[in-house]
């Protein structure tokens, strides 16, 4: 598990101040996936992602790999509460829990009951984790991704607790939302955190599966 690194916040500014907010991110139509996960403060059953590396674009480095950049926003109030990454290998596959890795190492320590969070695919390589750049080291195609989530009786009266999954969103995104929101309070949360708001790691493999050694 490696972390997305520091931008210079004075650069990130400059940046930021011409960007017009009616500009969209540049980017494959699979780069940038949304899905929401709720019920997070009950103690029945777990959110978790599931993702893989289609190897779809061919490799755009000599591996193959790309990684998931993950950012994960209080649904309630939109504040971005942790950001990671995740690299990924060709047919790789990788599980997040909500509770265990996404939330569990927020900035401030309060933990939201439903999140909204973002995948961004970028290329793999040396630079991968070090975007000193909105976008660097640029775009990929190939990640697929998917949401399992505990539905309670609570909400759905006379109906058993239930577990959906539903596949993460392709979404395009405004360039002002991607560089400020995401990159921006993601590299002040690295800089300025203390450790805090970075996610939990990846764990190898999906649900259920054993990582061989």
């Amino acid at each position: 598990m490696k972390y997305l690194s520091k931008l210079a916040l004075g650069t990130l500014v400059l940046a930021v101040a011409s960007v017009s907010f009616g500009q969209t991110v540049v980017a494959p139509p699979d780069a940038i996936q949304q899905e929401e996960m709720g019920n997070l403060n009950s103690a029945d059953g777990d959110s978790f992602i599931h993702m893989f590396n289609a190897a779809e674009n061919g490799g755009t480095d000599a591996t193959g790999s790309i990684v998931a950049q993950v950012y994960v926003f209080d649904a309630s109030d939109e504040q971005l509460v942790a950001c990671c990454s995740c690299p990924l290998t060709p047919d790789q596959g990788a599980t997040l829990s909500a509770k265990k890795q996404l939330i569990k190492n927020t900035l401030t320590g309060v933990l939201p009951t439903s999140v909204t969070v973002k995948l961004v695919a970028t290329v793999a390589g040396t630079a991968a984790t070090d975007q000193t750049a909105p976008g660097a080291p640029g775009f990929t195609s190939g990640l697929r991704a998917d949401r399992t989530t505990t539905h309670l009786m609570t909400d759905y009266p006379g109906i058993p607790n239930f577990v959906t999954e539903v596949d993460f969103k392709d979404v395009t995104i405004a360039t002002a939302e991607y560089e400020t929101r995401m990159i921006g309070f993601c590299s002040g949360i690295l800089a300025n955190g203390s450790g805090h708001g970075i996610c939990v790691g990846c764990t190898k493999g999906v649900t259920g599966g054993v990582v061989k050694d």
